[in-house]
């Protein structure tokens, strides 16, 4: 997302939407310092934080061994820096501030926008899905964290939004146009993020129907894998 984008449409949205302030700020997510930044410019505009969406993301979506070693392990950094680390950073960030705004009647909210490809393997995105996996593994483990922990609990609550195929002009273009039927509202998947946010719910798999789908994979990889062994 350029700066350009950011100010002069995503912005403009926000005001149409009624948002009194928008601020843009430009910054590199794989790198810690940038996301601390970021926080602190964030706190100097607004005085505090109610509420944290973290929904930056890099991708590669290619067979694993169509590139050599070298490669594979260049692009593993690359996407967990930006993926892992760049919401990780920036949450250790926001997280005095949140807290701070956070209240018994209304905590504050870590939301982090993830993938399906985070909970069970899918093609072409061996290097992708392990950064989403890490997103979820620990998003999942700060939200029983804070519920156990007394400077927090009650305080600050996580949500981790586990998507499939939605209809946003980046994602269209990467995926075969006989799918784009399968993609989400953007609007209504952006209602039922927010919505699982406020309302403190842990997890959220969108469309609502993709819930099924790890457990159906753990049910017949299982088979797969029987079929196999008595076949060998």
């Amino acid at each position: 997302r350029s700066i350009d984008i950011l100010k002069n449409k995503v912005a403009e949205q926000c005001r149409t939407l009624g948002a009194a302030q928008v601020e843009c700020v430009e910054f590199d997510a794989s790198k810690e310092e940038a996301c601390i930044e970021l926080i602190k410019q964030t706190v100097r505009y607004y005085q505090g934080i109610d509420i944290l969406v973290l929904n930056h993301t890099a991708a590669i979506y290619e067979s694993f061994f169509n590139s050599n070693i070298k490669t594979n392990i260049e692009n593993m950094k690359n996407l967990m820096d930006v993926n892992f680390f760049g919401y990780f950073n920036t949450t250790m960030a926001a997280l005095p501030y949140l807290n701070d705004s956070g209240t018994d009647e209304q905590p504050s909210q870590i939301i982090a926008v993830s993938s399906l490809a985070g909970t069970c393997p899918f093609p072409q995105t061996t290097i992708y899905g392990t950064t989403k996996h890490a997103v979820q593994g620990f998003f999942l483990n700060l939200a029983r964290e804070l519920r156990i922990c007394e400077t927090y609990r009650n305080r600050v609550t996580t949500t981790v939004a586990m998507l499939g195929l939605i209809g946003t002009d980046e994602a269209l273009k990467k995926t075969n146009k006989h799918l784009h039927r399968l993609a989400a509202d953007v609007r209504k998947t952006a209602q039922a993020i927010i919505a699982a946010g406020i309302y403190g719910q842990t997890r959220l798999f969108y469309p609502y129907a993709f819930g099924i789908v790890p457990p159906l994979y753990q049910i017949f990889s299982s088979i797969f894998e029987f079929f196999g062994r008595i076949c060998s």
